[in-house]
């Protein structure tokens, strides 16, 4: 948000060791202040969210990554036209492209 300041402890683990190659977990805590918004200046928020992601290490579709993501935002009432907050599953496919 406008003027927000934030920070953020995150943590992540490769979980090659349980026997699948590319298969990775993160966790992380966001949270921000400082929000001004028509109601205050003083607003804010925090986020937790936690994903487990798997990269394909080798073959035809190499590199693409998969993973689903789980997030809870709360926002306080004085920052609430700025974002409603709630809760949300992600599923998310990323691919490299090389153009040049």
């Amino acid at each position: 948000g406008e003027d927000e300041r934030s920070w953020q402890a995150a943590y992540s683990v490769d979980l090659a060791g349980l026997g699948i190659e590319g298969l990775r977990y993160d966790v992380a805590y966001v949270r921000g202040d400082n929000i001004k918004t028509s109601a205050s200046s003083n607003g804010h928020e925090h986020e937790f969210f936690n994903q487990i992601q798997y990269k394909i290490p080798s073959g035809f579709a190499k590199n693409l990554q998969i993973g689903i993501r789980y997030s809870v935002l709360r926002v306080s009432s004085d920052a609430s036209d700025y974002n409603a907050g709630g809760n949300e599953i992600r599923v998310i496919a990323q691919y490299p492209l090389s153009i040049f």
